[in-house]
């Protein structure tokens, strides 16, 4: 599987977050209420996955790109509804473990991870996508 994220590309940036207050999911689910947050999926069959683990208010956009990419694209998308105290709901992407999103991952063979960090990144890299549609469709098999 190939995992594709903007933060490769910008690794002299440093970013520094406060601790996570949860080291994994299971810890997230014991401490939360499930109107807390909430999980989208959607899977198109599509060779690509667009994966949203930081949705709602962790960080700002994550969600309306995943949201507006799973019309074409399989889509996760972890939001937290929370508020105050959306960003207790962040668990670092490397120990992301969440179920769901762990079975969508393993069905698709490019993940293209939306960072909010990264966002005016993304919507440049989208806009360019979109200008093309002969090639996304190749590329990413739409149905």
């Amino acid at each position: 599987m190939l995992f594709v994220s903007f933060l490769v590309l910008f690794t002299s940036i440093n970013i520094t977050y406060a601790s996570d207050k949860y080291r994994n999911f299971a810890e997230l689910k014991e401490g939360e209420d499930p109107a807390s947050y909430n999980i989208f999926t959607r899977d198109l069959g599509t060779s690509a996955l667009i994966f949203a683990p930081h949705g709602g208010g962790i960080e700002g956009g994550t969600s309306e790109i995943a949201k507006e990419l799973s019309t074409h694209f399989s889509t996760y998308l972890f939001e937290a509804l929370k508020i105050p105290g959306a960003l207790d709901l962040h668990i670092t992407s490397t120990n992301f473990d969440e179920p769901q999103a762990l079975d969508i991952l393993n069905n698709h063979d490019l993940t293209l991870s939306v960072d909010g960090i990264f966002l005016q990144v993304m919507i440049s890299w989208l806009q360019e996508l979109l200008r093309k549609p002969k090639n996304v469709e190749k590329t990413f098999q739409i149905n």
